[in-house]
């Protein structure tokens, strides 16, 4: 039986045959951090109170931070209304210790300017030269953010669904996949969209192209890429055996998104392939 150094308690050799000092890793961590503290103390006096103190830190000034924020507090009377300037808002005369403030209360600062709603109309005024719209709501319902072009037939048309749209409906869209609504019906949920693997393939700053996904399923025959078994299309995710995209070298290793690089397979095969190259 031996004694720990820090705690002073009774402790057992390690098994392994190896000679303790401390009974465990805190009582370890503390007696080392209390000869750390005693070698690189230092003895300062307070600039506030004047007191001697001990200190670890070479640029430490007070003993104690209650000493700190009184000598700030010190330093802030004495320069309070070294500085007179005229609120833009209210043009009222006022006196200021911090040369970069330009209004005279929050209130004349959030009402620095007025501006036209361009959702509602309503006028309104902001702390911001640049505000268009009164409320998060206008924000979001504002029509100019959601103008865009159909990239189908080309004719101009509003989102409504917070944001730009490629497609002004539902026919065009199905035009440029070059599939019809009963197909998309018939291979439930469709997986026709890879702006997701797009998005990424932007991220790693590799070469990527618009692919129809539906082509690729049909290419490989409804075969799973990694255990050759058939695809059920019927499945949504997040089936384990639902349809997923894989591609052959990963994104995040070089690879890019074209036709040659993908595979259908099951979303249980792609996720325990995870980021390697061979399956």
């Amino acid at each position: 039986m031996i004694k720990c150094l820090e705690c002073g308690s009774e402790t057992t050799n390690d098994p392994k045959g190896r000679k303790k000092k401390f009974c465990s890793r805190k009582c370890g961590d503390k007696n080392k951090h209390r000869k750390y503290l005693e070698e690189h103390k230092i003895e300062k006096k307070c600039e506030r109170c004047g007191v001697r103190y001990s200190a670890h830190n070479k640029k430490q000034r007070f003993c104690m931070r209650s000493c700190g924020a009184k000598n700030a507090n010190v330093i802030k009377k004495s320069h309070e209304g070294n500085f007179k300037k005229s609120c833009p808002t209210c043009k009222i005369d006022f006196s200021v210790h911090d040369p970069r403030k330009i209004y005279c209360s929050p209130k004349c600062r959030d009402s620095a300017h007025e501006h036209v709603c361009e959702q509602c109309g309503v006028n309104f005024k902001s702390a911001f030269q640049n505000s268009k719209c009164c409320s998060t709501k206008c924000t979001g319902n504002s029509k100019t953010k959601h103008l865009s072009f159909c990239e189908r037939c080309g004719e101009r048309f509003i989102g409504m669904n917070g944001r730009a749209n490629k497609f002004c409906s539902r026919s065009c869209f199905l035009k440029h996949i070059n599939t019809r609504d009963d197909e998309i019906s018939s291979e439930k949920n469709g997986r026709l969209s890879d702006s997701h693997h797009i998005i990424r393939a932007k991220k790693y700053g590799v070469h990527w192209e618009h692919i129809d996904l539906i082509e690729i399923y049909k290419r490989d025959n409804f075969v799973c890429g990694i255990c050759s078994e058939d695809i059920n299309m019927n499945l949504s995710h997040p089936h384990p055996l639902s349809a997923s995209i894989d591609h052959i070298i990963p994104l995040s290793r070089g690879g890019t998104h074209v036709k040659g690089n993908i595979h259908g397979t099951h979303l249980r095969c792609n996720l325990q392939k995870s980021d390697k190259i061979n399956a």
